[in-house]
């Protein structure tokens, strides 16, 4: 299987990043620089973190796993994808 689109999409939420989905969507933070602290803080207010990842469709959607870790979701309308050279 090759991947042939780059995606992007926004997640929304307060309090812990929940870290286990990068691994399970196979993606990793665009371009925030995060320290442990704001990652893993219980008070921060509600943020938004750019998420990319490698997919084979420019269909393909995130897991609706996001919800389930501390109210976390992917903002709607946020996904986009790029199809690689």
């Amino acid at each position: 299987m090759s991947m042939k689109f780059r995606q992007t999409f926004t997640v929304e939420g307060s309090g812990p990043f929940p870290l286990d989905m990068l691994r399970y969507d196979c993606c990793w933070l665009t371009d925030e620089i995060w320290d442990p602290e704001t990652l893993l803080g219980y008070d921060l207010p509600r943020r938004q973190v750019k998420i990319t990842r490698y997919v084979e469709s420019k269909n393909a959607v995130p897991s609706g796993r996001w919800p389930s870790r501390g109210g976390w979701r992917v903002v709607p309308g946020s996904i986009q994808a790029e199809r690689l050279a």
